[in-house]
């Protein structure tokens, strides 16, 4: 493989990558077959992993079979995408190092509503587009195309979006279909992971998607195992759909809970106990009660389309309310002079409600469709008499300030009933009203004394509680206005609670009955009188990808049954076996989190809701199950998906029909069960696939939003559906941070296409960069770029032919670099086996050519100086073990500078030889020596370095009494924890003075680990003599004076010195030095 020498350096590196990619694509190094098999049963750990039992056969080696969630293929993948693939990446290429077998599969999703979404916004706009340019133009449909295409340029919106990722203007016409869009980014997305270096078996690579015949096969046999089991159930229950906010809609699309239009509004909260209690983020709802109270026709104009005589219908204001018993003592009802009404007609009535809120009714209560007639404003509505069931006349009054109230005034119909003798909001909103006439005009009316000098009677009493009174309550609380929030949710909490502790009817057909009882009973009334409608939102505020409002049904459907007991206990038993860990946290503490995380989950799951395209029902197809599903047992599909086609949907590489696909057959492969009665052989090769990589994944990687979501539900899946008892490990991956800002495609500047990061700054230095941590920055990528050009070409000058010294010295300088090479291997071994991926590209890369710079400086700069061997050990050294990270890079330096046969990927990891642990302390203390110089400006001066090689009897005498101290704790104890000790006082006045003025001077520093050296591992007059060219080289010295403190007294020179000596005392591992003018 020839080194491009003559072009820029991100060309020079992608030269080499897109060669050796295509080399590893032409010998398909990293398929995957299995292993032998036969019918001895096994348990098999490797490692420091659990990875997993197997049953019915023997491996020849072990393997390892990594899993990472699949993405919905409705735009490229970004380097959120890469920074969580690659550390399942990582790892598969660490243990393939070590000779594991290893499977990587990557699978692409369909299912669900994104890609849905994507298509039907590229509809909308294209259709928006083509209307404006025929009403411009006039022109019919001549050239039609050509102008969409240059109106979409001017449009933006998705359309734009998908021009930007470099989609043809008129392939984006096509994209109304979303199957278009998926056959179009999923074959981008194959070559991206390519060019990244992905050691993925494509061949196992498949679609889940109804088309994919195969894999739908699996998965309702999946779900044919989970209605035998008694799992699906049949139940009415509430269904979220969004729905654009028109006045109208013929369609409505269906949701899932965990749809929303914003990545920063969807938060886990997984790292506190506190916020993990009671917080469940998917949606719950608030139910309603909506009532019709009657337009008086002689209160409105004649001349308004909505007046009963005007309209030859009945007109009904849709109040709404939380507690219906609270109409008995209705005195009006709050209308929002801002908002925007419509009118719509519900069978023979004219209904007035909120613009948009019709829609919501309809999936709530009302099973024809609504007839919109037009639109007013809140302002119409002031003042209009109305009819309620029970009250005959009221008034529609103006909420002056819509802020303070209970009810959600954006999710109900705008309209809501009053009872202001009863609650706390009413009474100050009544009392505004009185109180600030000045605001009247502002809406257009003049407002009647008589309207709010109504006086009214309590609905509820609290006997033996008249203190509690709703007026006297707000004059304890000092309640001035609507605006004092505080005071009135003080206020509510005590009123609402002793309403529904004490309370009792005073008025109306229930009298005397308690207030809690009487809720159900009222509602009855009024539904049976035909007063009153269900109406039922979700209780928070979001807005769905589809850029509208949530909506709610309640319908029969079909959905998994999680919370049985015999299941929950499967359930924790897999979880609790599971590893879960993080890179930027202790995987003790960072694994007891998402454990308890788990545990909480299971505890709220109750079900999910049925949305997206797969899978339905077997013996129902108008029923779709939870599109989850799919996604819950994918990876065992895996082990046999190449067998059955991979991403060709038609048809199998074994010859199998898809007819022959059987529940039968499904159970034979994933059930050990009985031979198919149609048998073929192609299922015996399934059966040994499956068994042979069967596990829930031996390590597995996802991003910690998942887990509410794919991983809580496949851990369900897996626990019942599957044979006992394979565990995993699991990586939990963090928010992503590019260029400060969280990863997420909802904000600007936040994401960054793979595809272009590779093009800018390479494959191998986007991997560097990834495996350093949860921040992308180009800056620091663009230097790793520099960094790996920098070494390929001092490398490729090695191999050119430098004349090495041959011959073997025992200088500490050689020793050290001989040690730092083979504890590299160790080191970088640990943190790939930990998952500690920063810390294997730190020793296997950083650390280690910093060893090298050390090593050619301390031979005098020269490469000829270098001893032969350690040149070539530490080349082969290092392309092993940085191989999982920067493949590429290892790669070309395995077979371009090493001239190795085979691939650098599969090269195996290397043997540790034997080594001087001493040099150890001997690197530590040249570096630390170096660091306490920090001399800034040393020219013109000579360096004076004293040092003592052995302490004093004293000192000796001391060490000894503090020894065993400093064994247990790893420091001198100081003088308060002497004094504290049982010593004789002897031994206290021995240790004082020497513990005052030396400290933790000790050898510790220099790694004495077991305890105190009497005097260091090496000599320091004799390392001192073999760095002096080094060090005066470093800091740019002209001389370099070696003293023992043994001589100071003795050198009439540096007589001058020894107060100062004295302030910097040198001691073993300890020197200090002295800079000396020389002009």
């Amino acid at each position: 493989m020839a080194f491009p020498s003559s072009k820029s350096e991100r060309v020079e590196i992608k030269e080499i990558e897109v060669e050796i990619q295509q080399r590893w694509k032409n010998e398909e190094v990293f398929n995957s077959e299995h292993g032998d098999y036969n019918e001895k049963n096994s348990e098999i750990f490797l490692g420091q992993f659990p990875f997993a039992y197997f049953t019915g056969f023997e491996q020849s080696f072990p393997k390892l079979f990594g899993q990472f969630p699949f993405p919905p293929m409705l735009d490229h993948l970004h380097i959120g995408h890469a920074k969580a693939l690659s550390k399942v990446e990582f790892s598969a290429a660490y243990y393939r190092m070590r000779g594991y077998n290893v499977l990587l599969p990557f699978v692409f999703h369909r299912i669900g509503t994104p890609l849905d979404f994507v298509s039907d916004q590229v509809k909308k706009e294209i259709q928006q587009s083509s209307g404006r340019l025929l009403k411009s133009t006039g022109e019919g449909n001549q050239n039609f195309s050509d102008r969409i295409q240059k109106w979409m340029v001017d449009f933006g919106g998705h359309c734009q979006k998908l021009r930007d990722l470099g989609i043809s203007d008129s392939e984006i016409t096509k994209f109304t279909n979303a199957m278009v869009m998926w056959a179009c980014f999923s074959p981008k997305a194959v070559e991206v992971l390519y060019k990244f270096g992905y050691s993925c078996d494509f061949r196992r690579s498949f679609i889940a998607i109804q088309k994919s015949k195969y894999f739908y096969s699996f998965i309702r046999w999946q779900m044919k195992k989970l209605i035998g089991m008694g799992k699906i159930v049949e139940e009415e229950s509430y269904k979220f759909y969004s729905i654009n906010n028109q006045p109208l809609v013929d369609s409505y699309r269906i949701c899932s809970m965990y749809d929303k239009s914003s990545a920063d509004d969807f938060k886990i909260y997984l790292m506190d106990d506190q916020t993990m209690k009671g917080r469940d983020e998917r949606f719950q709802v608030q139910e309603y009660t909506v009532v019709k109270m009657e337009v008086v026709p002689q209160s409105t104009s004649s001349k308004t389309f909505w007046n009963p005589s005007t309209s030859g219908k009945k007109v009904f204001l849709a109040a709404t309310t939380l507690s219906p018993a609270t109409l008995y003592g209705l005195t009006n009802v709050w209308v929002i002079p801002d908002e925007k009404y419509g009118a719509y007609t519900f069978g023979s009535d004219l209904i007035i409600l909120r613009y948009g809120a019709a829609c919501n009714l309809v999936c709530n209560s009302v099973q024809e469709k609504p007839g919109f007639v037009g639109s007013m404003s809140g302002r119409d509505l002031v003042g209009i008499l109305l009819k309620s069931p029970f009250t005959p006349e009221i008034r529609a009054l103006p909420k002056l300030a819509t802020s303070t109230c209970s009810i959600q005034e954006d999710k109900i119909t705008g309209i809501w009933t009053s009872a202001y003798v009863d609650d706390v909001d009413d009474y100050v909103a009544w009392r505004d009203l009185e109180l600030e006439r000045e605001k009247h005009s502002k809406y257009g009316v003049d407002i009647d004394d008589e309207w709010v000098s109504l006086v009214a009677k309590p609905v509820i009493k609290i006997p033996n509680h008249e203190q509690l009174a709703v007026a006297r309550v707000c004059e304890k609380y000092q309640i001035e206005s609507q605006q004092d929030l505080r005071n009135i949710y003080k206020a509510k909490r005590l009123i609402l609670h002793n309403q529904l502790l004490h309370g009792v009817m005073a008025v109306g057909d229930y009298s005397g009955m308690k207030f809690k009882d009487v809720e159900e009973l009222t509602v009855g009334n009024l539904k049976r009188r035909g007063y009153a409608m269900t109406y039922v939102v979700p209780d928070v505020n979001k807005v769905s990808t589809w850029d509208g409002d949530y909506f709610v049904t309640h319908e029969k459907r079909k959905y998994i049954k999680y919370e049985k007991e015999k299941w929950k206990i499967l359930v924790e038993d897999c979880s609790s076996k599971m590893r879960l860990y993080s890179e930027i946290r202790p995987k003790h503490e960072f694994g007891n989190k998402l454990t308890h995380g788990f545990d909480y989950q299971f505890e709220l799951l109750k079900e999910m809701p049925s949305f997206g395209g797969l899978p339905r029902i077997p013996y129902d197809e108008n029923y779709i199950l939870q599109s989850l599903l799919d996604s819950t047992c994918y990876m065992y599909y895996c082990t046999i998906s190449h067998l059955l086609g991979g991403m060709n949907n038609d048809s199998s590489t074994c010859k199998v029909m898809i007819e022959q696909m059987t529940d039968e057959v499904w159970d034979y492969i994933f059930y050990s069960g009985q031979r198919p009665t149609s048998f073929v052989p192609a299922f015996d090769e399934m059966k040994k696939e499956f068994q042979y990589w069967y596990g829930l994944g031996d390590q597995g990687v996802s991003a910690k939003d998942l887990m509410t979501s794919h991983l809580t539900l496949c851990i369900h899946s897996f626990s019942e559906i599957m044979p006992k008892d394979p565990l995993q490990h699991h990586r939990w991956d963090e928010f992503f941070v590019h260029q400060s800002y969280k990863m997420g495609k909802s904000k600007e500047k936040s994401s960054m296409l793979l595809h272009s990061a590779i093009e800018q700054y390479s494959a191998d230095a986007l991997r560097l960069c990834l495996a350093k941590g949860g921040e992308f920055r180009c800056d620091q990528v663009k230097t790793s770029m520099h960094l790996l050009n920098e070494k390929i070409k001092l490398m490729h000058k090695v191999a050119r032919g430098i004349d090495f010294r041959k011959d073997m010295s025992s200088t500490f300088a050689e020793k050290v670099f001989a040690y730092h090479i083979e504890d590299a291997i160790h080191k970088a071994d640990e943190a790939y086996k930990e998952g500690n991926f920063k810390e294997a590209a730190q020793e296997a890369f950083y650390n280690l050519w910093s060893e090298w710079e050390s090593y050619y400086h301390s031979v005098g700069g020269s490469l000829k100086k270098m001893f032969n061997d350690l040149v070539w050990r530490f080349i082969d050294v290092h392309a092993r073990i940085v191989a999982p990270i920067c493949p590429h890079y290892a790669e070309y330096v395995w077979q371009s500078i090493l001239n190795q046969p085979g691939f650098g990927v599969k090269a195996g990891w290397p043997e540790v030889s034997e080594f001087d642990p001493s040099m150890e302390h001997v690197s530590h203390y040249l570096k630390t020596f170096l660091k306490k110089l920090n001399i800034k400006s040393s020219a013109g001066r000579k360096l004076v370095i004293y040092f003592k090689e052995r302490f004093s009897e004293l000192e000796t005498a001391c060490l000894a009494k503090l020894r065993p101290t400093y064994r247990s704790k790893g420091y001198f104890p100081t003088l308060n924890e002497l004094n504290d000790s049982e010593i004789s006082l002897e031994t206290y006045n021995l240790c004082k003075g020497f513990l005052e003025k030396k400290k933790d001077f000790v050898a510790l520093k220099c790694g004495a680990k077991e305890g105190a050296y009497w005097e260091l591992p090496f000599g320091e007059i004799r390392f001192h003599n073999e760095y002096v060219d080094y060090i005066k080289q470093r800091l740019r010295l002209e001389f370099v004076d070696l003293v023992p403190v043994s001589a100071v007294r003795v050198a009439g020179e540096y007589d001058a010195l020894f107060q100062q000596l004295n302030q910097q005392y040198p001691y073993p591992g300890s020197p200090t030095y002295h800079l000396v003018r020389t002009v």
